[in-house]
C-alpha cells in the first residue's frame, strides 16, 4: 500500500475547499433568498385594425370609424386613439374609443389613423382611407336638416363646403326653420344691422372660420332644438 505524500494531501484539501465554497455560492439565476423567480417573457405587440377603406357621397358628410377588430395576442388593449393625418379639417368625436365617428367631411380624400396600446406599453398603428364624393346632382333648394347649434362666438349653425351644394357665383337665399315653428325665416348676409334675427357668413379662412363653410348666426336665446336650413338658388 502506497503512503500518501504531503503534496497529495495538500492537493486533496485544496480541492475540497474549492468545492465547499462553490456549493455555498448562489446560482446566478437564483435571486437572493434561495427561490427561483418567474421566467421573463417577451411582450408581444398588439395589432391595430382601423377598418376598411370607404367611399361616401355628399350630402352624407360623416363616417363611422371602427377599430373594434384590433387585438392583443398576449394581453389586453388598454388605450385607443384616433387622429386625422390628411385631408381637410374634420371633427372626430370620442377619439379614445374603438368605435367613433368623423364629421364635417367635404369632397376629397381623408386618412384617419388608429393607435392602440396594450397593457405592457407597446403600441401599433393602422390607417383607413375615406373618399368623399360631391353630390350626384345640384338642385335647388338645398336642405340641411336636424343641425346642431355650436358656439364659436355666437349661437351658430354650420354647413361645411356650401359650394358643394350651391353653384359658386350664383345668387342664393338662406332660410332657417325651427323645431317649434314650421315657418321659414330668412337669414340675411352678415352686417351691422342688429335687427336681423339670423345672419349668414361664408368663411374665407380668416380667424376661426373655415373656407367655403356657411355660418348662420342666431341672435336669440333658444338653442335647445335641431333646426333645418334651406338654401334657394
Amino acid at each position: 500500500m502506497k503512503s500518501t505524500t504531503p503534496f497529495q494531501l495538500a492537493t486533496f484539501f485544496m480541492a475540497l475547499a474549492v468545492s465547499i465554497v462553490s456549493c455555498n455560492k448562489e446560482s446566478p439565476t437564483t435571486p437572493a433568498g434561495g427561490t427561483s423567480g418567474p421566467a421573463v417573457t417577451n411582450n408581444k405587440s398588439p395589432f391595430a385594425n382601423a377598418g376598411r377603406d370607404t367611399t361616401i357621397r355628399l350630402p352624407v358628410d360623416s363616417v363611422n370609424l371602427d377599430g373594434s377588430a384590433s387585438y392583443d395576442p398576449d394581453g389586453t388593449i388598454t388605450n385607443f386613439l384616433w387622429s386625422q393625418i390628411s385631408g381637410d379639417n374634420a371633427y372626430i368625436r370620442d377619439k379614445q374609443y374603438s368605435k367613433t365617428k368623423a364629421y364635417w367631411l367635404i369632397p376629397g380624400i381623408y386618412d384617419f389613423e388608429l393607435k392602440v396600446t396594450d397593457n405592457g406599453g407597446l403600441s401599433f398603428n393602422d390607417t383607413v382611407k375615406v373618399t368623399v364624393l360631391p353630390p350626384a346632382t345640384i338642385t335647388s333648394p338645398f336642405l340641411a336638416t336636424n343641425l346642431t347649434w355650436t358656439f364659436p362666438w355666437y349661437n351658430t349653425l354650420q354647413i361645411p363646403s356650401i359650394y358643394s351644394y350651391v353653384p359658386q357665383g350664383r345668387p342664393f337665399k338662406v332660410f332657417v326653420q325651427r323645431d317649434y315653428d314650421a315657418t321659414w325665416i330668412e337669414a340675411h348676409p352678415e352686417s351691422s344691422n342688429s335687427n336681423n334675427l339670423y345672419e349668414y357668413y361664408i368663411g374665407n379662412g380668416s380667424s376661426m372660420y373655415s373656407t367655403g363653410w356657411l355660418y348662420i348666426f342666431y341672435f336669440g336665446g333658444n338653442t335647445s332644438d335641431t333646426p333645418n336650413v334651406k338654401v334657394e338658388f
